[in-house]
């Protein structure tokens, strides 16, 4: 019997979590196997993912609640290495503001009239 696993990277806020920990649980419905929801490098600390995960336990089926299990990593992610959604050579970005700060040179490139940037251009700034 397959496995659901789902796995959040860099998790913002409890409101994803808890939206993947009742997809997890929906997985689960009408089976008898085991969910793994695992959390990488979370933005918000390990011990509100764990009060987040026990409220939203406390609130399902006992039956699908035994066969529910988080995992939170915690080691920052690895740079340059293949991700699910992209391949070798994909850097991560740390800092969580990233869009805004793209936003913001594209905003201020289409204001001071600089017309169409490359990427290149834009991220050399």
């Amino acid at each position: 019997m397959r496995t659901p696993k789902r796995t959040l990277s860099s998790l913002r806020s409890a409101r994803d979590l808890r939206a993947e920990i009742l997809a997890l649980a929906t997985a689960l419905v009408g089976s008898d196997a085991q969910g793994q929801l695992l959390v990488r490098t979370p933005l918000i600390s390990p011990a509100s993912v764990q009060r987040v995960w026990d409220a939203a336990m406390s609130a399902l089926e006992p039956s699908i609640r035994r066969r529910m299990h988080l995992v939170v990593d915690c080691s920052p992610p690895l740079r340059g290495s293949p991700t699910p959604t992209a391949g070798w050579g994909i850097i991560q970005l740390d800092p969580p503001n990233f869009r805004y700060e793209v936003l913001r040179q594209l905003v201020g490139t289409s204001v001071e009239g600089e017309g169409l940037q490359t990427v290149r251009s834009v991220a050399k700034r």
